[in-house]
């Protein structure tokens, strides 16, 4: 809990650089405070920061979910989200190497699936599907305050370390 503050300001600075234009982003950021963030530490969802000495410089965030089990054998998945890394420590593999942790650590609870979404229109679909995700849904989202986007649900089959395998429906 004590490192929730410093994923709500990785993860708000990444958010506001995550196009071309600095610090501006057209599409909604659910940027949450600290305090937020602690409490979903409190009920057990699962974070890793990436450091560059003190400084944390990333950040993703996992979750057991069921909400699209239909695109991963009916079984509970991991929903990664939050993955997040400075604009000036980008394009050095720090989001690809929290990203593959974070799979090796939802492996080790057992799950098969790792789901995560994004704006097809951010362009990261292709940075996904070169580390094993497949683009298996597209829908269109609209809020009042945001243009309307399309939102990519992409999945990955995941190798279970050890024998223990999760409950189709637990």
């Amino acid at each position: 809990e004590g490192d929730a503050a410093l994923v709500a300001a990785v993860t708000l600075e990444a958010q506001r650089n995550n196009t071309p234009l600095a610090d501006v982003s057209p599409f909604p950021t659910d940027v949450e405070p600290a305090d937020t963030i602690a409490l979903a530490m409190r009920r057990g969802e699962h974070f890793l920061l990436a450091r560059l000495g003190r400084q944390v410089v990333g950040t993703i965030r996992w979750t057991r979910k069921r909400e699209f089990a239909d695109l991963c054998d009916e079984r509970d998945y991991a929903d990664l989200s939050g993955l997040a890394v400075l604009p000036t420590h980008r394009r050095v593999g720090l989001g690809s190497t929290l990203l593959a942790s974070a799979e090796w650590d939802v492996a080790a609870e057992g799950l098969d699936w790792a789901l995560l979404r994004t704006a097809t229109e951010v362009g990261l679909v292709p940075f996904y599907e070169t580390r094993g995700y497949a683009l298996r849904r597209v829908r269109q989202m609209t809020y009042a305050e945001a243009p309307t986007y399309l939102d990519g649900v992409m999945t990955k089959r995941l190798a279970v370390i050890g024998e223990h395998r999760t409950d189709p429906h637990g």
